[in-house]
């Protein structure tokens, strides 16, 4: 049974493939630094690493893919490749963006970004966008101890929001992400992107929508 919306009093955002359509990008810059340091990547490796932080995909770099390439160094290739691809083409936003954000300012919500990157990776991205200011904080993968599919960082960013969990909605795109938020207690809502979503994390949404058009609909109708 889906969860009454009128408790909602902050509303969390993941932000790859939420807020911004940067899931193809990122593969497309796995593949890149793949050629660069001949490794050939499966795209099943690239979309698992969706919604993990930085520290777990390290590991999972060393244990499935090479021990012989350093991957810091990897990494900041493929940021490199990203961050090239944000400066010549600017940000993609996902559908409905700034209609959710209105929606959110309109309502007297509070707002964070909760992401599984680093907090240098996510300020640079929330910058190019324009769109930091819009949020009352920003948690970020390096801030817990434990990333998504933990519920760990929703948790920090109700603490840092002054919410129960209860009180916070969150819209995530990933496996991780969506079993993060529902472990955490908040009302879990999944807009999927790449990934086709299975059953464990339909039976972890409250809510699915298709972009964040449809959950501003729903959110305003459910409040007023």
């Amino acid at each position: 049974m889906s969860k009454d919306l009128r408790a909602v009093r902050g509303v969390l955002f993941d932000m790859d493939g939420t807020l911004y359509d940067s899931e193809s990008t990122s593969i497309f810059a796995w593949a890149v630094a793949g050629r660069e340091y001949g490794l050939s990547i499966p795209r099943r490796f690239m979309v698992e690493c969706i919604g993990l932080p930085t520290r777990d995909i390290e590991e999972k770099f060393y244990k499935e893919l090479s021990r012989d390439i350093d991957y810091k160094e990897f990494r900041a290739r493929k940021l490199k490749v990203m961050s090239d691809i944000i400066e010549s083409a600017g940000v993609d936003f996902k559908p409905g963006v700034h209609e959710m954000l209105a929606c959110i300012k309109k309502l007297g919500l509070l707002s964070a970004v909760v992401t599984s990157t680093t907090t240098s990776r996510a300020l640079y991205n929330l910058k190019a966008g324009g769109i930091l200011e819009s949020f009352d904080t920003v948690v970020s993968g390096d801030m817990v101890k434990k990333g998504k599919p933990a519920p760990d960082c929703y948790i920090l960013a109700a603490k840092k929001l002054g919410l129960k969990t209860s009180e916070c909605l969150v819209a995530e795109d990933s496996r991780n992400g969506i079993l993060a938020a529902s472990a955490a207690g908040c009302v879990s809502v999944l807009i999927p992107d790449i990934l086709e979503p299975d059953s464990d994390m339909l039976a972890a949404a409250d809510y699915v929508k298709k972009d964040l058009t449809e959950l501003a609909e729903l959110l305003e109708g459910a409040q007023r």
